[in-house]
Order: structure tokens, then sequence, then C-alpha cells
């Protein structure tokens, strides 16, 4: 037994900090949030290379802003997300708004021209500016490329501040999309340039290389996938033992069978976490504990100053 139970009290006048420390004395979910914020500024006190993995659709949920702001910080020094994600950080980056409403009627949304995400909402009309957008973008790409390079052309030409793309452009943070051709930015590559030859090693190798010259390397997930899945696997032919910190928020378990349940202690076994590594998983809807956790590690590191 580590310690013993506590029972803060909220009232009115209850700050942030006060609600955050909250936590720590609580256990199940919020001893977890708790020990992820700490992982995280230990990470970051520590100098770490931090890998971030962001699956699910979290850009449209309106996670956008707060992990470019982390890229411009530095916190966030390598992001993999997946090609959905990229697609609607660049409709968000060209005004192109989400929408959030009870669900409808789906064969009814399909002829008014609306896609549902859940309870987010996207107009066909978005899609068609996207498009005219990324293939004003692709018809300047040299013959041969690399996906890590498409993306940077992509965030170069982005205006929006907010935009994770064009964060990861300003702040020469490594942006990947292993999973780029399955998406709409796939489809419209493919019909931009059917003959053009693109390195497909790049990612692996750079992210792999950049995991290798760091003297401590962290891991965060939001949701498993490909993301996460690309992150670990760098680990693994990088030649190091495995990730010192790391941590995974996602709403799944393990014995399905499925990576987004599968355990951080699970990793161990294939040498992608160390075996005295710090890591945690969070149980739970992201779009709640990750603006949590990341409150958690500002205020910490506000109080370290």
């Amino acid at each position: 037994m580590k310690r013993i139970i506590s029972h803060p009290r909220i009232t009115y006048g209850t700050s942030l900090k006060e609600f955050i420390d909250f936590y720590r004395g609580c256990a199940f979910g919020a001893a977890r949030v708790s020990e992820a914020i700490e992982i995280y500024f230990e990470a970051v006190k520590n100098h770490s290379l931090i890998s971030f993995g962001l699956a699910g659709a979290m850009v449209p949920a309106g996670l956008r802003t707060v992990i470019s702001d982390l890229i411009r910080d530095g916190f966030i020094h390598n992001i993999v997300l997946t090609g959905a994600n990229v697609v609607h950080d660049i409709l968000e980056s060209l005004g192109l708004h989400h929408y959030y409403g009870i669900e409808g009627n789906d064969e009814e949304l399909r002829d008014e021209g609306l896609n549902r995400i859940f309870d987010v909402y996207v107009p066909d009309s978005h899609f068609e500016k996207l498009e005219e957008f990324l293939l004003e973008v692709f018809s300047d790409l040299p013959e041969k490329t690399d996906f890590i390079s498409v993306l940077r052309a992509i965030g170069e030409r982005i205006r929006d501040r907010n935009s994770i793309l064009k964060s990861a452009y300003d702040s020469e943070a490594l942006l990947l999309c292993p999973g780029f051709m399955d998406s709409m930015l796939g489809i419209h590559f493919w019909l931009s340039a059917q003959r053009r030859y693109v390195d497909v090693t790049a990612e692996l190798r750079t992210l792999s290389e950049r995991i290798h010259e760091a003297e401590k390397n962290a891991a965060i997930f939001i949701g498993g996938g490909l993301p996460k899945n690309f992150i670990l696997q760098s680990m693994l032919i990088s030649t190091k033992e495995g990730f010192d910190y790391a941590i995974q928020i996602t709403s799944d378990s393990p014995q399905w069978g499925g990576l987004s349940g599968a355990t951080l202690s699970e990793a161990k076994s294939w040498g992608k976490v160390k075996k005295d590594a710090r890591f945690t998983t969070v149980y739970g809807d992201a779009t709640i504990i990750f603006p949590l956790i990341v409150a958690g590690l500002r205020i910490s590191l506000e109080d370290r100053k």
C-alpha cells in the first residue's frame, strides 16, 4: 500500500490547480490522470524527446489547438497522426469549420450533404475546397518526394497558427502520417500525380534516427492504431532499450487483442518500453482527459518557475 486515499473538498472558490491536485489524493481514473501529469512533467524536465501518437477523430472533436500549442512550446517533438486528423486540421486552417449537433437521421444527412462523425458534422462543400487547396500544393511537388516533405509543403502554405501542420512546420517538429494514403489526402495525391515516385521508408528511418540520438525518450498516445504502432516500432529499430516514459489514453481494453487496448506493460515484452520506465494508462474519453493532463503539466511547469 502506497498511500491513504484522501477525500478533498471542492468549494465555490476552488481553483484549477486545486481541482487538479484533488486527483492526486484519489484512486481509479483520477489517480491515473495525476500520474500522467507527473510523468509528462518529468519527461519535459529531463529534456526527453517526446513522440506523440494521435488516433481517433480528435481534431474534429476540438483538441487541435491544445496539441498545436504543445508543439510550439516544445512539449511535442515528433507527432504521428492519422490521415483523417491531417485532413480535418487543414479544413479548420482554411476556415472550414466542424459543427456540433445532436445525432440526426443519417439518410436525411446524406441528402443534405452533411457527413457525421458521432456528434460532429462536416459539409460536403468543405471537401470540395479541400481538394482545390491540395491539388494546388501537390502540383508544385517535385517528381521524387516523400510524405514528410509533402506534409511540410502543406504546412508551409497554411497561415493559421492554430494548425497542427503549421505549428510543426514553424517549430521544425517532425510530423508524420504513415497512413497518408488511407485518407482524402491519399485520394487527391493519387489523382494529382499517379506517376510520382515516393520514398515510403523516409518516415520510419527519420523517426528511428531521432529516437536513437535522444538521451531520453517519451511517448504519449491518444488511442492506438497506426500512430501508436509506428512510434513503438520506430523504437524497436533505433537500437535503444525502450521508452523511458510512456502515457496512453484509451477507451479500449486489452482482452480484445487490439493495439488501442494493449497495455504499456505488454510493450515491455517487445522491448518497446524500458523495464524501469515510468508509464501509465488512463482509461476514458481523451477529449476530457487530455486537456486535464495538459493543464496539470502547465501548472507544474509554472510552479517550477
